[in-house]
């Protein structure tokens, strides 16, 4: 992850490869913008007419060697209307230039954002959110790439700058949590795109252990302790497969010792094939990602432990393959859940539910204030919701 850090002081003076600034609706420049507009005498205005920027939102242009300027470059992103702005919008613009920049090869940024107005959103609410934005932003997954793009002079330092050292405090508190939440997700996004043969039960279970903590206790059980815990709804699902089950706990105590836990149960399906109910082949391989709520639950961990919340949570991550083998469970067959419940089976394709029955109840066992329950579910989602949510 790139260094992101805050500081105060004016758009011109500034001497790094870029300085950044926000153009709203009407060409409209923000204060630091002005000030820099007025120490650049004509230049900036010729620019902005002679490339029809109007500021609309996401539209950029990059301009060099400003007069009145020590910066090499300076870029002008459009933010739209002002009173429209979202803190999600200004992570949208923070990755927009962080891509940006890091693609035209500037390595030291000041980033002149923070200054937008966004409608009851503090300073520190702001700066976290360009900074979530520029790490999320500049996210890659290359890893199994025979060849990998070189960029010789990516981006190294990138500073937001706010309007008064009064902010700076705040600011940095708010970059460190950004960099926690960035941290947490792009975790979850590394296990989802590892591919199925990498990303096992198995590994699930040792990325689970990887994250240690004074308050955080990871239980990862294997088949024969799976078995002795008597999870035979994740049994069944797992009986296709030649790789070994993992049932993960984990138990971060960082509130009071009396409270009860959030209790976070997360899909860990590591390749869903649908087993004897098998799935079409278009598009099998975005199986995948059916265990994308364990990562998102062991994201959501690597986040928490990083910003050391007094909170209690409670992970709990059922983790098999769903395949087809001659001793794959079938359309019809009856088991008996962790609960005591029989199960009918009328499509293996239905595994999440099955092997979230387990986990669900494991966590009703534990007595915490709520469950929330990661499923991947996101098929039925679109059915009932449309393109607006996943889950």
């Amino acid at each position: 992850m790139i260094e992101i850090s805050v500081k105060a002081g004016h758009a011109h003076k500034q001497r790094d490869d870029a300085v950044v600034l926000a153009l709203l609706d009407g060409r409209k420049l923000t204060e630091s913008g002005q000030a820099l507009q007025e120490a650049a005498g004509k230049t900036l205005s010729s620019f902005l007419r002679k490339f029809d920027l109007s500021g609309k939102f996401g539209e950029s242009r990059v301009l060099y060697d400003v007069e009145g300027t020590f910066s090499q470059r300076v870029m002008l992103i459009g933010a739209g209307d002002e009173k429209k702005l979202t803190l999600q919008k200004l992570r949208v613009l923070g990755a927009t230039v962080a891509r940006e920049l890091d693609k035209g090869g500037a390595r030291d940024v000041s980033l002149y954002l923070s200054e937008l107005a966004v409608r009851g959103a503090s300073m520190a609410e702001k700066v976290q959110a360009v900074a979530e934005g520029v790490w999320l932003g500049l996210y890659t997954f290359d890893k199994y790439k025979s060849k990998k793009e070189e960029n010789k002079r990516a981006l190294r330092t990138l500073t937001i700058m706010v309007p008064s050292r009064r902010d700076l405090d705040d600011a940095e508190t708010a970059v460190a949590r950004a960099r926690a939440i960035a941290a947490g997700t792009n975790f979850a996004r590394d296990l989802a795109n590892e591919p199925g043969n990498v990303c096992t039960p198995e590994y699930l279970g040792d990325q689970a252990e990887s994250l240690t903590h004074e308050h955080l206790n990871v239980t990862v059980m294997d088949k024969k302790a799976i078995e002795e815990a008597g999870f035979t709804a994740l049994l069944a699902v797992n009986q296709g497969s030649a790789k070994e089950p993992r049932f993960i706990v984990l138990d971060y105590q960082g509130g009071r010792k009396d409270d009860a836990a959030i209790a976070l149960v997360g899909k860990g399906l590591t390749f869903d094939a649908g087993g004897i109910s098998i799935k079409p082949a278009a598009q099998m391989d975005e199986m995948k990602f059916d265990m994308c709520g364990s990562a998102a639950v062991l994201g959501i961990f690597r986040a928490v432990t990083e910003m050391n919340l007094p909170v209690n949570l409670l992970g709990v991550i059922p983790s098999t393959e769903n395949l087809l083998g001659g001793a794959a469970y079938k359309p019809g067959d009856i088991i008996t859940s962790y609960k005591g419940i029989n199960i009918e089976v009328l499509n293996t394709d239905a595994e999440g539910r099955v092997i979230l029955s387990d986990a669900l109840a494991y966590a009703a066992e534990r007595k915490p204030a709520e469950i929330i329950d990661f499923a991947t579910l996101t098929g039925a989602c679109v059915i009932a919701l449309g393109a607006h949510a996943t889950g």
